[in-house]
């Protein structure tokens, strides 16, 4: 595994930490902040792992990844859907 995709991984690692902390407090929002995060870094470490690129925006990563998976498995496509989708927060 490359160092900028162990760097990809890291980062969500510990944005999933922080989302599991959060979720200790009355913040959803901020939990969900995190959360998103963690499928955002995952989906670097995809693309860099299947293509040796990164995208430098959101919308960048989003249009990467359809393109890298288009024919690829349901979890890869489930990713992309995530993405895209926004956070509701309203419980």
């Amino acid at each position: 595994m490359s160092p900028e995709i162990e760097a990809c991984l890291s980062k969500a690692a510990e944005d999933w930490a922080d989302a599991r902390k959060i979720l200790t407090l009355p913040l959803p929002k901020v939990a969900a902040r995190h959360a998103y995060y963690v499928a955002f870094h995952s989906a670097e470490a995809l693309l860099l792992a299947r293509s040796g690129r990164i995208a430098k925006t959101h919308t960048g990563l989003r249009a990467a990844l359809a393109q890298l998976v288009k024919d690829s498995a349901i979890e890869d496509r489930g990713l992309l859907t995530f993405l895209a989708r926004p956070i509701n927060t309203k419980n």
